[in-house]
Formats: structure tokens, sequence, C-alpha cells
């Protein structure tokens, strides 16, 4: 037995001995690369001083910037040990637990999974899906005896109730269940479709429905919420509505337990180093894989080649010699403060610092160094003021000593890759870094970390380590599905460097302060994007709001864009993704302004049946022409949705619509059915809704009185259409990817009313 003990130290330390041995020799092999790299860039810079050309060795396949894929199999930390040994007493505690034995079943039916999985944290996920569930019988309790005391007692519906809305297991359950759902995101973890169905009832259970009484409610200091009979009414059948499911596990005993299983779940996790997590799981998942393969074909628009030789050549012949100026600059600086100098430039890059190309390769190297010092001062942020975990920060606050690291890259950045992808420089994965950095993080932090009910409103006020440990893992995740490389601490994030790479960045941008083409938007902004505007701001336009409530489905699971906006698109910032996402924005803005154009196709059909197709020629006439609303509004509003940022196209039944009505006067001349041409470009599904949607207000309408309200319906659609496409410019106005004063020369929205009137009004005639 001895003998064998001793062998085995021995093995082991003969293993810790080749470690070392390689460990030592990665070391002296940097070190000398490093020492190569400036050595070879100070023998140009004397060999080439007149032509300020500069060299760089290619970066080694060992990416100094961080480490590459290591094998799966590690061992795990004792934060992962203790996490699984929470797991497992939870387990055996409730879910095989003979009173529990009915929820376990009913959540298997519905997600179709085993009864105990075999991977610990296929078993967390099994536990958590039941304690979100739960959460229904909290709201049923809550709303369930108002709604009934307002109904024996007849309340008068503005009667106003105090409602203790926020239960303790609410809101620990909704407190924490937002980063355990980031920490299973970037595990190993098979993102099936248990995985999702946890995602939806969160977002249901916990954003939505807060968000849904946040705004049908008034707050109180002391966390109770005023709501009146009428509102207390609407929040109870929202519930019902979303919720009222067979499958939901029955109330529990185990709220107790649960709500400390969670607690414990959290710190463990906090205590997880996401390096070896990320390490090990290198399983990326394509959120949006199910939906229409068109939505992926991202191909960045370009100006026209006649206003790109419409540029003045002295304007391009400065950018490129300020570039080779500031390329040269950025080296020696970086040479000079000891910075980290290993670049991915090539022989031919070097031959010419001018470039597009390698200004690119340097700003991906620029983010990169950017990323760690931002890593440093999010751990100074939480050193400051995280001493004590519960301790709460506000967005100022946050702003001022965290995010302003990444101001000057993120208002910068835009007007840079928009120059770069004119001159056909793949920026795809410049772009994606950008979109991480520069995503809302504040948003990110609002669906991470719960606020606090003071002064009668919902302050954002966040604790320091959910503030802390969502940016980190965030900007972690993506930078390592970006780049393939796990971010590392070195020695390299000195504030003088920070400066430096902060200046390269405002010295690119400045050279390019002149360069714009009018006639294609500044679209590289996350704002614009990511449709932030779309999703965080409520509209008075009802069909607009609705965009938020459509529904796309991930792995057969529905979330509708407000959902996927919050949940999954920041821990998904590929640009290929964000661009998958924002088409299916505007697919549903396209669908929306079709169908004001439907609508105003079948008002024609009913105007020629009411007439029996016999329209004298001058009403036809006029009728030809009242698709200017159309042409006008939608073609030019369309232009920005042409050149952001794929190629688009509205479907061939509404060109073919539009022509048809713009001959409807040859049409009927010539003995053809006007209504039936019109009616044959209208799918099936959407004609049916039309009908629904015209024919009741026309109930009674005979005579003059039916085309005096067939033309009223025809003004509100034309005006509801106007508001949309008015919506959408302000947007893009708003996330600066076109600039007022240069659309308002084309398009006006200001004479919506007078528009639609001068061009519409008492088109439906009888003579």
């Amino acid at each position: 037995m001895v003998l064998y003990r001793t062998r085995i130290i021995i093995i082991v330390l003969v293993q810790i001995l080749v470690i070392f041995i390689r460990e030592s020799a990665c070391i002296n092999n940097r070190r000398a690369l490093r020492l190569a790299s400036m050595s070879a860039i100070r023998r140009t810079m004397t060999d080439n001083a007149k032509n300020m050309r500069m060299m760089t060795l290619r970066r080694p396949e060992t990416a100094l910037f961080g480490m590459k894929l290591s094998p799966p199999r590690r061992i795990k930390s004792q934060s992962e040990v203790d996490l699984e040994i929470a797991i497992s007493m939870h387990y055996e505690h409730t879910e095989t637990s003979n009173n529990n034995i009915d929820n376990v079943g009913s959540i298997d039916k519905m997600t179709n999974v085993l009864l105990k999985p075999m991977d610990a944290l296929e078993t967390f996920q099994h536990i958590l899906n039941r304690i979100v569930q739960l959460l229904y019988n909290s709201y049923t309790s809550i709303f369930a005896d108002i709604i009934l005391i307002s109904f024996v007692l007849s309340r008068n519906e503005n009667d106003n109730h105090r409602v203790q809305f926020k239960t303790e297991y609410l809101d620990i359950v909704c407190s924490y269940i937002p980063r355990i759902l980031d920490y299973l995101y970037i595990s190993h973890i098979p993102k099936n479709i248990e995985y999702f169905y946890l995602n939806k009832f969160h977002c249901t259970l916990c954003y939505r429905m807060l968000n849904f009484v946040k705004k049908n409610c008034t707050a109180t200091d002391s966390g109770y919420m005023i709501c009146t009979t009428r509102k207390v009414q609407e929040i109870y059948s929202n519930i019902l509505s979303y919720l009222n499911r067979d499958d939901f596990p029955k109330e529990s005993n185990y709220h107790e337990i649960d709500k400390m299983f969670i607690k414990s779940a959290y710190e463990h996790i906090s205590k997880i180093d996401r390096t070896l997590i990320i390490d090990y799981a290198h399983v990326e998942f394509n959120i949006f894989k199910d939906v229409n393969k068109r939505f992926h074909n991202a191909i960045i628009q370009t100006a026209d080649p006649k206003a790109i030789s419409e540029i003045d050549d002295q304007l391009l012949k400065d950018i490129v010699n300020n570039f080779l100026r500031i390329n040269t600059e950025y080296i020696n600086e970086l040479m000079l403060n000891t910075c980290d100098l290993v670049l991915d430039l090539s022989e031919e890059d070097v031959k010419d610092l001018s470039t597009p190309t390698v200004v690119s390769k340097l700003l991906l190297y620029t983010f990169r160094r950017l990323e760690k010092q931002f890593k440093d001062k999010v751990d100074e942020f939480q050193a400051k003021y995280g001493k004590n975990v519960l301790t709460r920060v506000n967005e100022k606050r946050i702003n001022n000593d965290v995010l302003h690291v990444f101001k000057g890259l993120c208002d910068y950045t835009p007007k840079i890759l928009l120059y770069l992808a004119e001159r056909r420089v793949n920026i795809g994965s410049l772009s994606s870094l950008y979109l991480s950095f520069c995503g809302n993080l504040m948003d990110f932090i609002d669906s991470r970390c719960p606020r606090v009910f003071s002064n009668g409103n919902v302050e954002k006020n966040y604790t320091v380590r959910c503030v802390t440990e969502s940016i980190k893992d965030k900007l972690m995740w993506n930078l390592y599905t970006i780049t393939k490389i796990i971010s590392k601490r070195d020695q390299y994030t000195s504030v003088l460097c920070t400066n430096v790479h902060n200046k390269y960045i405002e010295n690119i941008h400045a050279a390019l302060i002149d360069f714009r083409y009018q006639e294609i938007g500044l679209w590289p902004m996350y704002n614009w994007l990511s449709g932030k505007y779309f999703f965080t701001e409520d509209y008075d336009n009802s069909s607009f709001n609705q965009i938020k409530e459509n529904i796309i489905y991930i792995n057969g699971i529905p979330f509708t864009l407000s959902e996927i906006y919050y949940q999954f698109l920041p821990l998904n910032t590929k640009l290929e993704t964000v661009f998958a996402f924002h088409n299916i924005i505007l697919d549903n803005l396209d669908a929306i302004m079709n169908t004001y154009v439907y609508r105003y196709a079948f008002t024609i059909v009913l105007y020629l049946k009411h007439m029996n197709n016999k329209v004298d020629k001058q009403r036809l006439l006029i009728l030809d022409g009242s698709t200017i609303w159309y042409e006008t509004g939608k073609s030019k509003l369309y232009k920005y949705l042409r050149d952001l940022p794929v190629p688009y196209k509205s479907p061939e039944n509404i060109g073919n619509m539009v022509s048809n009505i713009k001959c409807i006067s040859d049409t009927i001349t010539n003995g053809y059915s006007a209504t039936q041409s019109i009616q044959e470009n209208i799918p099936p599904k959407i004609l049916k809704e039309t009908r629904e949607w015209a024919e009741p207000q026309l109930v009674g309408k005979t005579g003059t009185d039916y085309l005096n309200r067939l033309n009223e319906i025809l003004i509100d659609n034309c005006l509801n259409a106007m508001e949309i496409a008015s919506i959408f410019v302000n947007i893009a106005v708003k996330s600066d990817v076109i600039k007022i004063n240069v659309f308002s020369e084309q398009f006006s929205f200001t004479t919506d009313e007078l528009f639609c009137a001068e061009h519409l009004s008492k088109i439906y005639s009888t003579s």
C-alpha cells in the first residue's frame, strides 16, 4: 500500500514538473516574441522614417489577448461542487417527495424530460422550472380575494385598493433567476425545450407581469401598490389569460426551502470562475435558427458608385494621409508606453499603413485591449462599493464610474464602421465587438438586477454585486463567441495605455469628420440595429406597439420580440445575429404598412361594388391617382429600409395591387373585373381580417351616408399609415441613423392630416 501511494505521488510530481517546464517555455517564447516584435519595429522605423512606415510581426496562434480552447475535461472548482451538492440535496428533499410527485410529473409531461436528469445542471434547471411556475399561485392568491370582495360589495370600478403585490417568494425568485439563467446559458447545458420553457416562464411571470402592474398601479414607499378596481380586474384577467394552464403545479409546501435554495444556488454561482465554465462549454446556440432563412441574408448596403465618385478627391487623399500619420503615431505610443504590442499585421499591411484594412486590424486590437481595461474598472467599482453585498448604486454612479470607459469607443466607432464598410473591408468581428461593448448596458442591467420601490416610484437602484457580475458575464461570453478567446488579465492595462487606445479611436474618427454620404444612413448604430426604441418606449399607435408582442419561435417555444430583446439579444451580439433580429423587426413593420395598403384597396372594392362598377371616367382617373399617399409615404420611408442593412423588397402582390389601382380606369373600361384583380392580390387570411375590419363600420349605411363613411374610413387609414411612418422615422432620428434636417427636406410628417385630406378627400362619390 505504501509503495502504491509513493508511486502515485511520484507520478503526480512528474506531471507537475512537466506542466511547469511547458509554462516556462511558453513564457520565454512570449517574451522572445515581444522583444523580437519591438526590435523589428525599431529597425523598420530607422530604415523607413522618411516614409513613416512601420512593421510588426503577425500575431501567433497562441493569442496574448487570452487563451485558446482547452480540452473539455477538467477538474471542477469547489464552488461548482458546492452547487451540485445543493442541487442534489434539494432534489432529494422536494422533487422525489411523495407529496410533490404529482407536481414533478406534470412538469415532465409538459417538457418531455426524464424525471431525474443525469446532469447536475439539467437537474438544477428542472427544479427551477417548478419554482418559477409556482409564482402563478402567488399571483392568483394576491388578487383572487380582492376580486371576490369587489364582486360581493359591488365596488365602484374607480375605487382604490391597496395591494401587497410583491410577496417575499415572488421577490426572491424574480430577483435571482435572471442571473442564474445567464449562468445556464453560458454553461454546457443543452439548450433544449425545458431550458427555453424556463426562460419563457420567467419572462411572463416576472418581467411581463411586474411591468404590467407597474404601468397600471401606483407604487408607495411602503411597497404597496394602489390600484383601482378596474385595474385589478384587468391585471387578474391578464394573469389568467397568460397562465391558466392545466400543467402548472399545484400549491407547494416548499416555499421556504425553495427560497433558501435559490439564495444558496446564487451564492455558489457568484463564486464560480466564468472562464472555466465558458472554456468548458464551447457551445454556441443560434437563437434564430428556426426563423425564415431570408432574415439571415445580411448584405451590408453601400452607397451608389456615383455617390462615391462625387466625393472630393482631396478629401479622400487627406483621409489616406491622416491614416498613415495616425497609425504610425499609435504604434509609436504603444511602444513608448510599454503597452501590449502583438499586432495582427501582415507584411502586405506593413508596406502601407494608410489602408482601411490596417485601420480595421488596429481597431480590433484596440477593442480587445479596452475590454481588459473595462474589466479592471468593473473590479475597482466592486471593490469600492461592493463590500456589503446589499449595497445599492444608481444609474448615474454606474455610468460615471464604469460605463464611461466605452463612451469614446461607442460615440466614434459607427462612423468608422460605415467608412470601412464602404471601402469593402470585412467588419464582422469589429462590428460584433462594438455591438457587445455599446449595446445598452443599462437596459441589460435593468433586466437582470431588480429595482427597489421608493418615493412612490421605482427608482433605478441596483445591488453592486448584480451590476458587476452581469456586465462581466455579458462581455466575456460575447467576446468568446466573437473571437474564440477567453479574456484574461495581463500587465498591459495601465491608465497610460488606455488613454493611448481611446485617443487612437478618437483620431481615426476625426480623420473622417467630413466623410458622409447623404443618401445612406449611419446604420452601424446599436440602438438602431437592436431596435431599442421599438421595445423600450410606448407609442399611442396600437399597431406599432403590437410589434413588441409579435411572436417568433425558439426551439419551438413562442417568445415575443420584446422578450427576445431583453432576454437573449444581450448575449448574442454577433453582427449576423443582430442583423437577423433587425430584419425580423423590419419585416413586422412592413407587414403593418402593407395592412394599410390592403385596407385601402379593399375600400375601393367596397366602393365599386356599391356603385355596381358604374363609375364615370373622371372619377376613375381620380382613383388612378389616389395611390400618391402610398408612393409618397411608403416609398420614401422604405428608402431607409432598403439602405439599412439589407436589400429590402415589399411582397410582390403589393406592387401588383398598386399597379392595378393605378390602371383601374383601363381595367373597368375594357370590361375586366377590377374588384377581382384587386382581391386576388390580397392573401386570403388578410382579406378575411380586412373584411372584418371594414364591414362593421358600414353597417346601416346606405346611399350618400355609405359613401361619406367610406371616405372617413379611407382618411383614417391614411392617417394611421402616416403615423406609423412618422414613428419609424423618429426612431431612426433618435437612433442617430439619420438627421432630421436632411430627412425633412424630402418628407415632412407635420402635415399628415392635410396630406391625406388633400389627396383622398371625397374620392368616393356618385358624381
